[in-house]
């Protein structure tokens, strides 16, 4: 991959912000009446200010299982900033109309610290409105008191992998060992590396074939191909699928050739040739030497 990746949201405050949303009660202030039907966007009336603490409240619970504290979720959200008026809130930022799915950690909404609490599970199916006092430490653009509708539509858990085993072969892939495990390990070769990009399928899904310009969740690992160390892995970040957008740099450049056209719900091994991963000078943060080839396990979960 490159760097270790991390979405970035369209949201106009950055979702750091949400960070400080470790309590569920404020002093002050009142959440906003939020009305509609899960899905849909919402209708929002300001009564006046904001809580002076950071405060949520779920108002539609879920019917599906919680996601977890280190669940990937996929939510319909809008964004609104007190302005000092009452009535009708307008969205500053919001995805319910135009179906553009929002993927977030539980930590991207300030929830991780929460799950020692009594706060929301984040079930899919529910509706949550959460809210962050002014904070007159920050710059212009994110000082302002801010309320948010988030409805969960789904989530990925932490551990989850596509859903079919792997079947056991004699002959490895390149001479590439893949242990058939929930979380696959990797026992690089001795041999030399091939010196073109190579894809091979361990598990065939059976969903619409990844596109350019789609984002991905995937669980992955990567192993350098000479010391066959591990160099980054979500599994490593405690099971916690990752989202990437394929085709604008955010995956290495065999990695964005190897996804299209590759089924959801497959798992694949991809070896990638220097030229395509980390150029000819590695990458020693990460203990990539010079001129190495990579290997790569891809878990493809979803496409968005």
């Amino acid at each position: 991959m490159a760097a270790r990746g991390v979405f970035r949201s369209a949201l106009l405050l950055p979702l750091s912000a949400l960070l400080l949303a470790t309590a569920c009660a404020g002093e002050g202030g009142e959440l906003p009446e939020v009305t509609g039907d899960f899905g849909s966007e919402p209708r929002v009336v300001f009564t006046g200010p904001l809580p002076a603490e950071p405060q949520y409240q779920t108002i539609l619970p879920g019917k599906g299982l919680p996601a977890g504290k280190d669940a990937l979720l996929v939510v319909r959200m809008a964004q609104y900033v007190w302005n000092g008026s009452q009535g009708v809130g307008e969205p500053v930022f919001s995805n319910f109309s135009d179906g553009a799915d929002v993927l977030l950690t539980v930590d991207d909404l300030g929830a991780g610290e929460l799950f020692d609490d009594a706060g929301p599970g984040w079930e899919q199916g529910s509706r949550t409105v959460l809210s962050l006092p002014e904070d007159p430490s920050a710059g212009q653009e994110t000082a302002a008191a801010t309320a948010y509708v988030i409805d969960v539509v789904d989530h990925y858990v932490a551990g989850e992998t596509v859903p079919v085993e792997q079947e056991e072969t004699t002959e490895p892939p390149l001479g590439i060992d893949v242990s058939n495990h929930r979380h696959p390990r990797v026992v690089s070769p001795t041999t030399p590396p091939p010196e073109q990009l190579e894809k091979i399928t361990l598990i065939e899904g059976e969903g619409d074939p990844v596109q350019e310009g789609d984002r991905v969740v995937i669980q992955f690992a990567g192993v350098a191909w000479h010391s066959g160390e591990v160099f980054d892995s979500t599994w490593e970040w405690n099971g916690r699928p990752s989202a990437y957008t394929v085709g604008i740099g955010q995956l290495i450049p065999g990695l964005d050739e190897a996804l299209p056209g590759t089924p959801t719900g497959s798992r694949i091994l991809v070896v990638v040739p220097p030229q395509l991963a980390f150029g000819s000078r590695g990458n020693p943060e990460i203990g990539i030497p010079e001129e190495e080839t990579v290997i790569y396990t891809i878990d493809i979960l979803g496409r968005h």
